[in-house]
């Protein structure tokens, strides 16, 4: 690709995953993830003796089992599509577009370093891949770049793009694929709407809102009943809910046996929706005596999710 002189980069940033789907590596991953102020706001001492000596030493090995369930061939499925997105936004597109983990690799210092090898690039729209503002996600995105900027000489104007829950080219994404999934399967009797979940100590009132936005946007004139739930929760303090785990019980025992689910929090699919929605939500539903759970897929590198990208990097450019 030719870029023309003071054109603006594109930066894609998700969460990011271990390298392999090894103890050892999820232990690094988990070291870096959960020491982040911005995801973890317990006290600092204390919090880190639980993580070295509790959370690290007992759960790599359970989490590594669960991704190796959902490992791509070459890497993560959250590296996988973040990259895609990058690389079919540059060749189809003429989009300088560059992936970036917020833990992991590659890390957003080094994705930048990497842009502005190109002296032609003066300007860089830093796109968190999490549709929904959070601090513990976005800002923490932010956080990163902010840093970042203090390592690097003559660093480029940076563009962030705090989030996109109602864009229209987001919302009608979502909505196309619950619709294609119902004309397909008719007797579909209800749609769960899972979200990530967060402490409710956090008090994340931009994050709830929303979300309650993008929910009703994206199910507005839906013909079947809708839930918005909450997932991935963790430890014992009060997470908000309903906890979907929790509620595909409640509506099994009312006599639901057909549900789906979709997650439109995640740009695209990772552990926490292939690992946590389509194999353990769809075993806990069928255990308890529910007929069919299908996972409506995430948007990851189809042609909505891109066309919404290259949107945003047009208007904010």
């Amino acid at each position: 690709m030719v870029i023309e002189k003071n054109k603006t980069a594109l930066l894609l940033v998700n969460l990011g995953s271990p390298e392999k789907p090894s103890a050892l590596s999820v232990a690094k991953f988990l070291h870096q993830f959960l020491s982040d102020k911005k995801v973890i706001h317990n006290n600092k001492i204390l919090w880190r003796i639980i993580l070295l000596f509790i959370i690290i030493p007992f759960r790599s090995f359970s989490v590594a089992k669960k991704y190796r369930q959902i490992w791509g061939k070459k890497s993560s499925v959250l590296t996988f599509f973040g990259k895609s997105c990058a690389k079919i936004l540059n060749q189809d597109y003429n989009i300088p577009s560059f992936y970036s983990a917020t833990y992991g690799k590659p890390s957003i210092l080094h994705s930048i370093q990497d842009i502005i090898k190109n002296k032609n690039i003066k300007k860089i729209i830093t796109l968190p891949m999490f549709p929904q503002y959070s601090t513990t996600t976005n800002e923490a995105v932010f956080d990163k770049i902010q840093k970042a900027m203090t390592k690097i000489d003559q660093p480029p104007t940076i563009k962030k793009i705090k989030d996109y829950h109602d864009h229209p080219l987001y919302i009608a994404a979502i909505r196309e694929d619950i619709n294609e999934y119902l004309k397909k399967n008719k007797n579909c009797q209800h749609l769960l709407l899972s979200y990530h979940s967060v402490p409710v100590s956090y008090n994340e009132k931009i994050y709830l809102s929303q979300i309650k936005t993008s929910t009703k946007l994206i199910c507005q004139d839906l013909k079947i009943p809708y839930t918005c739930v909450f997932q991935s929760r963790f430890g014992r303090s009060q997470w908000i809910g309903p906890q979907i785990n929790e509620y595909i019980i409640k509506l099994s025992e009312q006599g639901i046996k057909k549900i789906a689910i979709i997650t439109p929090g995640f740009a695209t699919d990772c552990l926490e929706t292939l690992e946590e929605i389509k194999i353990q939500a769809k075993r806990e539903f069928l255990k308890n005596g529910g007929i069919k759970c299908d996972y409506i897929a995430a948007l990851n590198d189809s042609k909505n999710q891109l066309k919404l990208f290259k949107n945003i990097y047009e208007t904010n450019s």
